[in-house]
């Protein structure tokens, strides 16, 4: 297998896993119990959605993504009989708009909940959210802000306001220096401590000069 492959077929296993627990009476797709794997319904599946979200998810972002759409399968039923639990509802366009929809709601609950995160998100998908907010802030300012900008900005508690509705990241509230951490932010910034590292800060130095 080449590192696709292996990609998809770990996404294949994260499927069976999360559908023993969640489904456990329920049938559901499994790959071949002989001869080559990639040849299953399921293996191709999965094939299709790390070909497609390669650049848009982290390594490990890929079982919260299964969990997810199997969450939303599980919502979905008509008396005892669920939604067809098919592989199918991993990759296309519906599927990442239920993800980002499932996603919002699992950060927000896990924010105000000051819960300990189950996995630690990958330097590129915490650059990445920094990149979102790099953009943010050039629209809303119309340039780069200065220092006393993102000072008024936090004082009048609009950084607030933008980090709840996910408009900014909280890597970007730790890293500035020019936001007052201090206050009361209604969620535990000290959960996204750990994730940024020496690579993540040399990437804002460079970004947010």
């Amino acid at each position: 297998m080449n590192d696709l492959e292996k990609k998809a077929y770990k996404c294949c296993l994260m499927w069976v896993k999360v559908c023993q627990k969640m489904f456990p009476k329920e049938r559901y797709s499994k790959l071949r119990q002989a001869g080559d794997p990639r040849k299953s319904y399921l293996f191709k599946c999965c094939y299709t959605l790390v070909s497609d979200t390669t650049k848009k998810l982290a390594d490990n972002e890929y079982k919260l993504y299964i969990y997810a759409q199997c969450d939303i399968l599980r919502n979905i039923k008509d008396g005892n009989i669920h939604a067809n639990i098919d592989p199918n509802c991993l990759i296309g366009c519906k599927a990442w708009a239920r993800w980002k929809v499932w996603e919002k709601k699992y950060e927000k609950s896990k924010e105000f909940s000051g819960a300990e995160r189950d996995i630690r998100k990958e330097t590129s998908a915490v650059i990445r959210d920094l990149n979102k907010t790099k953009d943010f802030l050039l629209d809303i300012f119309k340039t780069t802000p200065t220092a006393e900008d993102l000072k008024k900005a936090s004082e009048n508690r609009v950084i607030l306001k933008w980090v709840h509705y996910h408009k900014i990241t909280p890597y970007f509230v730790l890293l500035c220096p020019h936001i007052d951490n201090n206050q009361n932010w209604g969620m535990d910034l000290t959960i996204y401590q750990k994730d940024i590292t020496q690579e993540v800060e040399a990437w804002y130095k460079e970004n947010f000069e």
